[in-house]
């Protein structure tokens, strides 16, 4: 948050609660620089949520307790916030790097090699064609994998002519 958002967000207060003057552009500077990593419309709800609770003057280190509650509940897509990049972006620009390193590397897309790999039985985990293979885990289940097994690259590679096709495995 800057020093103009502080000063919003303290007249936004100051109409909620008449304890609180009008803020100066000393008193704003003094927000933002506590308030610096929460974004202006976290602050605002977090405010009125205060007000909507509680009787007591609202204090910086409310908001900023505020905002690192939202972030832990969603997870990180909070972060996505302050830097102003929506999880769309982000999810595309992820995608774009991807796309170019494995273009670089001459690398199969993992899509198209995972789905071509898929169409075989794994003879790791037994997984029928058309199954994610699995795990086995401590306590004797089975856990599907994100991926598929190495070997499963390794018997579509050797039909399909693409030697870096196991590159994309998810191990366990």
């Amino acid at each position: 948050m800057n020093p103009e958002e502080a000063a919003r967000l303290l007249s936004h207060v100051a109409s909620l609660d008449a304890r609180i003057p009008r803020p100066s552009a000393e008193v704003a500077r003094s927000w933002a620089a506590v308030l610096t990593a929460v974004p202006l419309p976290a602050a605002w709800t977090a405010a009125n949520e205060h007000y909507r609770r509680s009787r007591d003057p609202l204090r910086p280190e409310v908001l900023v307790s505020a905002w690192r509650g939202q972030r832990h509940r969603e997870g990180g897509l909070a972060v996505l916030a302050v830097n102003r990049i929506s999880p769309e972006q982000a999810a595309a620009a992820a995608a774009r790097g991807a796309a170019r390193v494995r273009a670089a590397m001459g690398w199969a897309d993992r899509t198209e090699a995972e789905q071509a790999a898929l169409d075989r039985p794994c003879p790791v985990c037994e997984a029928a064609p058309r199954q994610r293979c699995r795990r086995l885990t401590r306590s004797g289940d089975h856990t599907d994998l994100n991926g598929v097994h190495d070997s499963r690259f390794q018997a579509e590679a050797s039909t399909s002519g693409n030697a870096h096709a196991g590159i994309f495995v998810d191990h366990p």
